[in-house]
């Protein structure tokens, strides 16, 4: 279930801005569905997933941005730094 009230996603899209100017955009996608899983069992846990720019996902063309790998590991440490 989507949670509409999430702080980590409210601050990881803070960083976000911070970082790059502007907001991300949340989508809710099957890509999610650990999290989902998850958090079904544990109360009050808080959780988003996050990742690289990925192509032709689960082909023998499968790839991923290099850039965004490293913009995703600049925002991980600031977010963390913010804890």
């Amino acid at each position: 279930e989507y949670n509409s009230e999430s702080k980590l996603r409210d601050l990881i899209g803070e960083v976000y801005n911070e970082l790059y100017g502007c907001y991300p955009r949340y989508d809710v996608i099957h890509a999610g569905l650990e999290c989902g899983i998850i958090a079904s069992g544990i109360d009050e846990l808080d959780c988003i997933s996050i990742g690289a720019e990925l192509n032709d996902i689960h082909t023998d063309r499968e790839s991923f941005s290099i850039g965004s790998v490293k913009r995703l590991w600049k925002l991980l440490i600031k977010t963390l730094e913010k804890i």
